[in-house]
């Protein structure tokens, strides 16, 4: 299979990627693959890449040489967090968490370069961009949530029914970290605090979710998802204060 190039890769979406291989079928996982391997090939070198069963065997035939980051207006770097964003989305409803999480990523660094674009030439950030950055922060906590939980989607979500077992801490922290830098940005975020609750479930941390899920539900009061959390941490609560009722 040979793939031309036709734009900057810094601009490359999947969607991109499907449409230069001709291929409409070929999987998301494997056009993130694509793209990770693009970024590290040189021209006429050929690599294979495995997912799963499907294997695509790629030669670089040609390649436009992206602009350098400090050449990038503050437009272009929101540009690049509309463009990751959309497929980290595309990612995630294929529920390739870690994948989705790096194109998370990769749009908070455009939205950050962004700002600081801005500020160098004495403008505000705008809202739209802080908007962005706090949507995508916590996108990459819910991937991490997700990865914690179980990708495969057998093992309950601790924001679901149901307990989660063999929890990955690792992921459950970095969510918990995503919360952080999201609510830095917007402190009335309903959706950080619940992720953040989330998190801190995940880390057997009762208190702290129930502090977090109490904010939530101070900021948005009708939301059904954010009382039936506050109610499952309540009757976590409870259960483990038998035992100790019994003692006395």
């Amino acid at each position: 299979m040979g793939v031309n190039v036709f734009t900057s890769l810094q601009k490359l979406r999947i969607g991109d990627i499907q449409k230069g291989c001709g291929a409409a079928q070929l999987p998301l996982v494997l056009c993130h693959g694509i793209e990770m391997a693009l970024e590290r090939m040189r021209r006429g070198e050929c690599v294979a890449l495995r997912s799963g069963r499907e294997v695509a065997w790629i030669r670089l035939i040609d390649m436009m040489s992206p602009t350098p980051l400090h050449q990038l207006t503050a437009t272009n770097h929101e540009e690049l967090l509309s463009a990751q964003k959309d497929s980290g989305n595309i990612l995630y409803k294929e529920q390739a968490f870690m994948a989705a999480a790096q194109r998370y990523g990769r749009a908070i660094q455009s939205g950050l370069l962004a700002t600081l674009n801005r500020r160098s030439q004495a403008s505000n950030t705008s809202k739209e961009l802080a908007d962005g950055l706090v949507a995508c922060y916590l996108n990459v906590a819910q991937c991490h949530l997700k990865i914690a939980g179980g990708t495969t989607g057998s093992t309950p979500d601790v924001c679901g029914q149901g307990a989660v077992v063999n929890i990955d801490r690792g992921a459950s922290h970095l969510a918990l970290q995503a919360c952080n830098r999201a609510l830095e940005i917007d402190s009335s975020s309903a959706k950080g605090f619940y992720r953040r609750g989330c998190a801190f479930m995940q880390l057997n941390d009762l208190e702290s979710a129930l502090q977090d899920y109490n904010r939530a539900r101070r900021l948005a009061p009708t939301s059904k998802l954010i009382a039936d959390a506050t109610k499952r941490v309540l009757q976590q609560q409870a259960e483990l204060a038998k035992p100790l009722k019994k003692m006395f």
